[in-house]
């Protein structure tokens, strides 16, 4: 006589299914994304490939001054470097640090070795909905365009910078394509899109590197700062 499965049985049954492989058709939809990837020309700010930083008054201000305090040493102004906060998007994309990405059919997650964090971008089509705190990360929705990943983030934190200087206001719209440019090599294409800061939406870019693929070690971000290794990615 046959018994009902045990709850623990169905369980240990669910995780196992988690577990297993990719399926060939989430498999086909990596395009060569998947695996462990550090930047090629590490730098602590974007540079725009079509022009300067178009700056509205109000951004202008806001960057001056953050320009004003980081001579001073004073470091209030990031809470990259003064909390070890989130870096956020898309700074996170200038992380010297190796970052590994998990590419699957409803969510595609990064991992960073910097302080072991994580950025989960849904695969699924829903519609973003504005949390009631803006994320570091934003809130990030994406989907694939022929074997380019492309991502939308929205409802940021406005207390985030975009690089080690650049402020941003809540309502900042990243757009990211990620795609290889060979075997080995990755590029994130970038657009920036924020009307209280920016008069136009601007562009940069960030190409990287394979790595092996190897564990990352734990990272406390917090040990580094107290250490006085200063924590920026």
């Amino acid at each position: 006589m046959r018994t009902a499965p045990s709850a623990r049985g169905l369980v240990v049954a669910a995780l196992a299914l988690a577990l297993l492989p990719l399926s060939s058709h989430a498999a086909s939809r990596d395009n060569g994304l998947e695996g462990v990837w550090k930047i090629t020309s590490p730098r602590s700010a974007f540079t725009p490939i079509d022009g300067p930083i178009p700056f509205t008054a109000a951004g202008q201000t806001a960057y001056e001054q953050n320009k004003a305090a980081l001579a001073k040493g004073d470091f209030s102004f990031d809470r990259t470097q003064s909390r070890c906060a989130s870096p956020g998007v898309p700074r996170l994309s200038l992380t010297p640090w190796r970052f590994r990405i998990w590419p699957r059919a409803r969510f595609v997650v990064f991992e960073y070795e910097w302080n072991r964090l994580h950025r989960e971008v849904d695969m699924t089509g829903r519609t973003a909905e504005q949390p009631f705190v803006g994320p570091a990360v934003g809130v990030s929705r994406g989907h694939w365009e022929g074997k380019t990943l492309v991502i939308k983030s929205q409802y940021f934190d406005e207390n985030t910078l975009i690089d080690n200087l650049t402020p941003h206001d809540s309502d900042m719209v990243v757009e990211e394509r990620w795609s290889l440019t060979g075997p080995n090599t990755l590029r994130d294409q970038i657009t920036i899109s924020d009307p209280a800061f920016f008069t136009r939406p601007w562009h940069t870019q960030a190409t990287y590197q394979r790595q092996p693929d190897l564990a990352f070690p734990e990272d406390v971000c917090l040990d580094r700062r107290d250490a006085g290794k200063m924590p920026l990615p």
